[in-house]
């Protein structure tokens, strides 16, 4: 995993554009038990893509289209890395913070996909 994390760091320094690198980066540094890092690493690319869905108006970002999944995968990937913080030992003072983050994300990738293959029903 830690060979993935420096990969993933590596792809999105020489496409800071390529989304995939960002969640597969996040992905890899939640399951190293790094979810601050994590969220680190996504957050910054994620509000900028949220902020251009927002820009077009209310959209749907199907799941189905190939071209949205790293988005989705993405913005999963800092759900539970949120989750992951606000569960921590040491997260007193962020805990409702981080819960307030990953409900906020969660909501919108319903508003955004209301089918939810991705099962955010469920957390």
């Amino acid at each position: 995993m830690q060979r993935l994390a420096a990969l993933c760091v590596e792809i999105v320094r020489a496409d800071p554009d390529f989304m995939d690198g960002y969640a597969h980066l996040v992905a890899a540094r939640l399951s190293l038990g790094k979810p601050e890092l994590a969220i680190e690493a996504g957050q910054g690319i994620f509000d900028l893509a949220t902020l251009l869905i927002g820009l077009q108006g209310p959209a749907q970002v199907p799941y189905y289209s190939l071209n949205n999944r790293p988005f989705h995968r993405l913005a999963h990937g800092l759900v539970l890395s949120h989750l992951a913080v606000a569960g921590a030992k040491r997260a007193r003072l962020n805990k409702d913070f981080h819960m307030a983050q990953a409900k906020e994300v969660t909501r919108k990738m319903l508003e955004w996909w209301p089918d939810d293959n991705m099962g955010f029903r469920l957390l």
